[in-house]
């Protein structure tokens, strides 16, 4: 739902960088893995142990011993720099290709 470009993101003038589209990504897949071992009450913080806080942040221990982590977020900052870089050195290389063909008069 987060996906780059995703309309959700831009809807009533709310407009999500990627950090932050990342962030609820991962928090929304922790959320429901927890509610797949019968971790509603945490989620709903109905129950003090774990507390809301720890279920985003540490490993927590549920009924039959299953263990959820917490997803961590994916994006890398440094990698969309570096495309864009080539997307940039593609599109420049195209020009000169481009100047290149064109006939002789």
């Amino acid at each position: 739902m987060y996906l780059p470009g995703y309309a959700g993101t831009t809807m009533r003038g709310a407009t999500l960088s990627y950090e932050e589209q990342d962030g609820i990504t991962a928090t929304g897949q922790t959320l429901v893995r927890i509610l797949a071992v019968d971790g509603f009450r945490a989620v709903l913080g109905l129950d003090d142990n774990p507390t809301p806080d720890q279920i985003l942040t540490e490993t927590t221990v549920w009924n039959n011993g299953l263990k959820v982590n917490p997803s961590k977020p994916v994006y890398d900052k440094a990698m969309e720099v570096e495309i864009e870089k080539i997307e940039e050195d593609v599109a420049e290389a195209e020009g000169d290709n481009a100047e290149n063909m064109e006939p002789e008069n």
